[in-house]
């Protein structure tokens, strides 16, 4: 006997375990009739029998030639009879039952915490560090045994978790790095509840049935100031799960990223796994916070785009936001429609949301480009910044056409008048029915402008109100596609009694999803405007 109160019997050969049999279980039987315990343990990971994960046992008996312990433990004062636990990894012993107690106590807590490898060669190493030493390599989706945590999560690489203490399906004891482990809890069959999270991830199945926007999106909503050109029903990052594939759109490119199966390799991280094998295959990542971080190689740049699940559709932020500028150009048409000044002319405004502006000369070219024909459209892109809310009603912002453009506008509104004839001349002649319902897409209200010759074909533009598009429906290829205006002018507006102050200003730069005027230019104009009501100029 040891002095701890071991018996320890040497592993002997096969050729003489016959003859010497008699004498191990000779020695056996003394051990368990001497009513001495071999000594006190904790059953670290139950190998199914009556003896639970956790329990302090008292170790009777211990064979080293059979790997195992013979144990009884003590419920609620009765005791358990003895029941053997093979192998003896599954406990830990300890040199007294105190000892055993305490530990038993801590360990209640990982009781039933189990973990599996995501990753081939997982290692398990000798301390909880990165630079210890490797003492086993764990097998891909090989279950093991959580004994302890780390009290706090710790930054290995670019990974942040915890650190756990495990034990591995042939007894070693070690440390683990959390971040391609994936812990789970079961009361019963640890290796079936293990291949059940691994056949099924609902983590995974929520993000294959999002429909994710870029994060600025989402910086829309919570500020609830809308850059519709940003804010578009096509961006955003689509899974397709019956498909295999991703769809990303943003305003900088539009990528599929095809793949064979999608392979988790941590909490929340997951590979595109594809056919080629190249060693770039996109990923992504779902924060804590629920950002998607989905990573893949452009033009061999890695890049990470942002994406976020929005509980509005991005169709009715659109329309709310159109709902909006609207009333602002209700607000502003009350002053108008027709506004005029004594040294900057006059701009008409229409219920359409378009202007047009005569005798602006005063403002070429160092705020308005010379040689445009003073029209356009009428938009409230632009949200007014902190320091500029107290001093100004409105941001206004006026999109030059150019001359093509103006000239397309004739030419249109040429079509659409002869059109218009021609129905006329159609009811004329019947009787008995309305007029046809195809009316012209395309109402002009400035038809005097002067196309001044410009060569350009026959181009019908229509004009969702405040927002300019080309196309008719969503089936045509140019919907939604933005316009490239002439010049854009900001200008901050301050009601005036019958008129207005117009003041040209600068939209702040490097934000987006959230445009503001935080400043004006010191050298900036400022123009008074009366009414077509008011006898000032």
């Amino acid at each position: 006997m040891g002095a701890a109160g071991h018996i320890g019997l040497r592993v002997i050969p096969r050729r003489t375990f016959g003859a010497l049999a008699g004498v191990v279980a000779a020695a056996l039987a003394l051990v368990s009739c001497g009513g001495r315990l071999v000594g006190t343990g904790v059953v670290l990971w139950s190998d199914g029998g009556s003896i639970a994960t956790g329990v302090v046992v008292d170790v009777v008996e211990e064979s080293t030639i059979e790997d195992r312990y013979l144990v009884r433990a003590t419920y609620a004062g009765r005791n358990s009879g003895t029941v053997p636990v093979a192998p003896r990894w599954r406990v830990r012993m300890f040199p007294d039952a105190e000892q055993a107690t305490t530990f038993a106590a801590r360990y209640a807590d990982f009781v039933d915490a189990y973990g599996y490898a995501l990753r081939r060669g997982l290692p398990v190493r000798a301390e909880a560090s990165a630079t210890s030493g490797i003492i086993y390599k764990l097998r891909e989706h090989e279950v093991l045994k959580v004994i302890e945590r780390g009290a706090e999560p710790v930054r290995v690489g670019v990974y942040e978790n915890y650190w756990y203490q495990v034990l591995t399906e042939d007894g070693t004891v070690g440390h683990t790095f959390g971040e391609f482990l994936p812990v789970f809890e079961s009361a019963g069959d640890a290796h079936a509840e293990a291949a059940r999270l691994i056949a099924d991830d609902p983590f995974l199945e929520r993000v294959l049935a999002t429909r994710w926007r870029p994060e600025e999106f989402l910086s829309m909503v919570n500020r609830r100031r809308f850059d519709l050109l940003s804010l578009r029903p096509e961006y955003g990052l689509f899974p397709d799960p019956s498909a295999r594939v991703f769809r990303l759109v943003t305003a900088q490119r539009e990528r599929e990223f095809p793949y064979r199966k999608v392979e988790r390799v941590g909490d929340g991280r997951y590979v595109l796994a594809s056919d080629g094998g190249d060693g770039s295959a996109a990923r992504f990542t779902v924060r804590a916070n629920g950002v998607l971080a989905f990573s893949y190689v452009d033009g061999g740049r890695q890049i990470t785009e942002l994406f976020v699940e929005l509980y509005e559709e991005v169709e009715d932020l659109i329309a709310a936001e159109r709902g909006r500028r609207e009333r602002l150009l209700a607000t502003l048409q009350e002053r108008g429609p027709l506004l005029h000044s004594g040294g900057y002319g006059t701009i008409q405004l229409t219920a359409e949301g378009r202007f047009r502006w005569r005798g602006y000369r005063a403002l070429v070219p160092r705020w308005i480009p010379s040689n445009l024909p003073g029209t356009g459209v009428v938009d409230f892109r632009y949200a007014l910044g902190a320091p500029l809310r107290d001093s100004y009603d409105v941001a206004v912002t006026l999109l030059f056409d150019d001359r093509a453009r103006a000239a397309a506008r004739v030419r249109a509104a040429a079509a659409a008048r002869a059109a218009e004839a021609a129905r006329e001349a159609a009811a004329d002649e019947v009787d008995d029915g309305p007029v046809g319902s195809d009316r012209p897409l395309v109402s002009v209200p400035f038809p005097d402008i002067e196309p001044d010759g410009v060569g350009v074909a026959d181009v019908v533009v229509t004009e969702v109100p405040l927002v300019a598009v080309l196309g008719e429906e969503e089936g045509d290829p140019e919907y939604m596609r933005p316009i490239r205006w002439a010049a854009e002018l900001t200008l901050l507006v301050s009601y005036d009694g019958d008129g207005m102050r117009l003041t040209p200003a600068e939209p702040a730069t490097g934000m987006a999803g959230v445009p503001e005027v935080r400043e004006v230019n010191r050298s900036a104009v400022v123009m008074y405007f009366a009414s077509s009501s008011a006898d000032g100029g």
